[in-house]
């Protein structure tokens, strides 16, 4: 059984396939063709609750890259896909 990941943050954009990358610390065992199943929230689940499997996905290509050498057009992306409580804007990171 493949391994879970959650999407708890981006589950709307999993789901209608606007989400096409992910970036996660701590998954550096990952290699092109590993399959994991993709979660709506794999933690702090209540007693009864079940995971909830929103499908599974390919693992296509894995780098290492540092935050700083992420290209703008790229920070803007991820940066959309996030709830606003959490960022005020794009605009907001990229000019600090």
């Amino acid at each position: 059984m493949p391994r879970n990941i959650s999407f708890s943050m981006t589950t709307p954009q999993f789901i209608d396939g606007s989400k096409t990358v992910t970036r996660r610390m701590g998954w550096k065992f990952l290699k092109p063709g590993d399959v994991l199943c993709a979660v709506e929230k794999g933690m702090g689940l209540k007693k009864g609750e079940k995971v909830k499997r929103l499908g599974h996905i390919k693992i296509e290509c894995v780098d290492f890259e540092r935050i700083c050498d992420i290209d703008q057009a790229d920070v803007v992306a991820v940066l959309i896909l996030l709830p606003m409580r959490l960022v005020k804007s794009p605009r907001h990171i990229m000019n600090t």
